[in-house]
């Protein structure tokens, strides 16, 4: 057993040190794609001239020859782009140069000679840091020779650490020959020297390799020992999963092989008849899944004379690893000839299993990647899912934590609960912080907060009365409103003082409940009979019942003019309709009082008699011819129209007017009689004024300026004309314009005519 496991240690390491170094294609490009700089590009002329300064590239020779001035011609390419097509795990480790070289003129013994440079800078990773330069001097007369070699870096690395290569050529013609007489470069070729790390392809070639571990080796897959085996792979290894990856096999056997015999006849030790020899030998062959060979062994064991046995052993490894479901059958097929034997043979896989065997989470093309994935994110946290185990309890725990009012079950609610209410009333407990000055407030306001002691009591009262405290809602206004009317509230300030002030007299102040019936009757004693000063007022203005009397005297006749006041003309005004608007306006009043109805204020007037009365008599008389003229015309005008019936109502309305008519004309009649007994001009006069207020009386007159119309609903107000402006047509301009400047005109000339 330890000779074996030397064998395949030692077929590990054998195959750790066979990495090789492999060489890129040239990086230099030519012919008329050629990425040289500092060149013309053109056909060399046959006698080198004319030419220059510049060195000139033929694509057709891929030759460079330099001119008489100085000049370098380069290609730069980039190291990391030329390798990656190389694949995985590569190291550059240098690079390999070829070019060809003609210098006529070079001759370093003479004091002109044509110098060429030949330079090769490696750059690293940011193109800007050199990280070598190679330099070649040729200097000396040759002809066409090539010159060659392999530059290895002294730190090889990935290409990633690598930047751009550039290689150039300085030189000139020191002669100054116009044409191509200087240093000559041709066929240049650059190649990258790298090595490729199996590991990355196969992490089963060394025990050094960074994923060696995940490495197995499985057990004998062949059924017997001797014999023909071969086994489908994919079915040997499906304890491995579908997605298995095969590195290799170690597999081998054991040999005996017999050495020479007498074919027929031995004596005494001499055969007479020739020998017979024996050989044996195993074919080894693997194949793909289309059953192509992709890998076969034969091996031969021969007896030769003395005979031979052993034990044949092989680490065989893939170039690159490959997955499993790509391979077919592996097979040994042992013979034999002679006296030989092949004995104790064994096949072993090996090979990465597939992840999602024993990590169904390593992919998501795993079959089993989803319920790994739940199971893991359960796992991670109960959350994830309603599914998942434990769930519930999950977010029990977790509302808890985000608020431990959200269930009375969770731990510490009791406390929460209590500093919860505390924080939206300090009155809520004894215990909470800030119950005493709160319960100070409400001392000072009940209505601070709604758990005060006092505050329905308080919020009952200031609804009835908002001057019940300082702190009810409407307590600024309802002040506001006592400052205008004491009255307002019964808590005003000034709400006794008030009372009592305008009992005495409701003129103290506009709010007091009389004020406005008092201050009408104060303008206006007969605004109502109700008013204190109403009989004076009636006997100094209201309309005047006149009687008269006659005396005799020693040598002279007198006229007393009785001047009474008329039955109150609010109290007796009789109802004419039902409408109780025609009755306050259709009123007539009762004019037949006389100075026995009311003899307090009959006033007596003398007059002389004189013929004036006549012309007085006769003026009323024409008066109230023009009056029931004018009444006639109106009422023909402004009354009922012909074409309509006369209602009852105002049938009696009419009768009512006409009655009361001819009642004062008949009394101005009287009174003109009487107006010409006047005993002097003044007597006249006020017998006059008197004529002349029967003269133009109207009964019920004054009924119109006591009547207060109620509030109705009034026309709704609208744009008629929808702000549309009125222009005047240019006729109208012109005309009323012209006038209106003439005529100021004219007055303009008037007035400066005083000056």
């Amino acid at each position: 057993m330890k000779q074996v496991l030397a064998l395949v240690l030692l077929g590990l390491l054998n195959l750790a040190n066979a990495q090789s170094v492999e060489t890129t294609p040239n990086q230099i490009t030519s012919g008329n794609t050629h990425t040289w700089t500092g060149v013309t590009t053109g056909t060399l002329p046959s006698t080198y001239m004319p030419g220059g300064p510049q060195p000139i590239y033929d694509p057709a020779t891929n030759t460079i020859s330099f001119s008489y001035g100085q000049a370098t011609a380069a290609q730069t390419f980039a190291i990391n782009q030329a390798l990656q097509n190389a694949g995985a795990g590569i190291t550059v480790q240098g690079y390999s140069y070829s070019w060809d070289i003609r210098n006529m003129n070079g001759d370093n013994r003479q004091p002109t000679t044509d110098t060429l440079t030949a330079t090769v800078n490696t750059y690293a990773a940011n193109n800007t840091t050199i990280r070598r330069t190679d330099t070649w001097t040729y200097n000396t007369k040759i002809d066409w020779t090539t010159f060659s070699g392999i530059i290895n870096y002294n730190n090889p690395g990935a290409p990633s650490t690598f930047g751009n290569l550039t290689v150039q050529f300085s030189g000139k013609d020191v002669g100054f020959w116009a044409g191509y007489f200087g240093p000559q470069i041709r066929n240049v070729s650059i190649g990258l020297n790298y090595t490729v790390d199996p590991c990355f392809s196969n992490p089963a070639y060394s025990p050094t390799c960074a994923n060696y571990n995940t490495v197995s080796i499985s057990e004998n897959l062949l059924s017997g020992i001797t014999g023909p085996q071969a086994y489908a792979i994919n079915q040997a290894l499906s304890f491995a999963g579908a997605g298995a990856t095969i590195h290799g096999f170690n597999y081998g056997y054991n040999y005996s092989v017999a050495g020479r015999s007498c074919a027929v006849w031995d004596f005494l030790g001499l055969c007479l008849s020739g020998y017979n020899y024996s050989d044996a030998g195993v074919n080894i062959s693997l194949t793909n899944s289309s059953g192509a060979t992709i890998y076969s062994e034969s091996n031969t064991h021969n007896g030769g004379d003395n005979g031979t046995s052993g034990t044949y052993s092989k680490q065989y490894r893939l170039s690159a690893s490959v997955p499993m479901s790509t391979l077919g059958t592996f097979s040994m097929n042992p013979w034999t000839s002679g006296s030989a034997s092949i004995t104790n043979m064994y096949s072993s896989a090996v090979y990465t299993a597939d992840p999602c065997v024993s990590n169904p989470l390593s992919s998501n093309t795993c079959s089993g990647y989803a319920a790994a994935y739940y199971n893991q994110q359960c796992s991670l946290n109960a959350l994830y899912d309603s599914g998942c185990p434990g769930y519930a309890q999950a977010v029990f725990a977790q509302q808890c934590n985000i608020n431990q009012l959200s269930d009375p079950a969770c731990p510490g609610y009791a406390v929460a609960y209590l500093n919860y209410q505390c924080s939206l009333n300090s009155l809520y407990s004894t215990t909470c912080y800030g119950y005493s000055t709160a319960l100070s407030q409400c001392n000072v306001n009940p209505l601070d907060n709604s758990m005060c002691p006092a505050y329905q009591t308080a919020t009952t009262q200031c609804s009835l009365n908002p001057l019940y405290g300082s702190y009810c809602p409407g307590y600024t206004a309802a002040q506001n409103t006592c400052t205008t009317n004491p009255l307002s509230n019964s808590l005003c300030t000034n709400y006794q003082t008030a009372t009592t002030s305008c009992s005495a007299d409701p003129l103290y102040g506009a709010y007091c409940p009389g004020y406005a019936f008092a201050y009408s009757c104060s303008q206006d004693g007969l605004y109502s009979n109700q008013c204190p000063n109403y009989a004076e007022a009636y006997a100094k203005k209201n309309i005047l019942n006149i009687g008269s009397s006659t005396t005799t005297t020693t040598n002279t006749t007198s006229s007393t003019i009785v001047l009474a006041q008329a039955s109150d003309p609010v109290a007796q005004a009789a109802p004419v309709v039902a409408d109780p608007v025609v009755n306050s306006v259709v009123t007539t009043r009762s004019t037949a009082a006389t100075s026995e109805t009311n003899p307090a204020a009959a006033v007596k007037l003398t007059a002389p008699s004189t013929t004036t009365a006549t012309a007085v008599q006769e003026s009323a008389t024409k008066e109230n011819k023009k009056s029931e003229t004018t009444t006639t015309a109106a009422t023909s005008k402004d009354g009922v129209r012909p074409d309509r019936p006369t209602t009852a109502r105002e049938a009696v309305a009419e009768q009512r007017r006409e009655a009361a008519k001819k009642e004062a004309v008949q009394k101005g009649k009287d009174l003109a009689n009487e107006m010409g007994k006047a005993a002097d001009m003044q007597a006249q006069m006020e017998v006059q004024n008197v004529v002349i207020q029967a003269m133009g009386y109207s009964p019920g007159f004054d009924n119109y300026g006591r009547f207060i119309l109620p509030d109705g609903q009034a026309y709704r107000p609208y744009t008629i004309y929808n702000n549309q402006r009125t222009v005047d047509t240019p006729a109208g301009r012109g005309l009323f314009g012209g006038s209106d400047s003439v005529h100021q005109q004219m007055i303009d000339s008037q007035y400066n005519l005083g000056k």
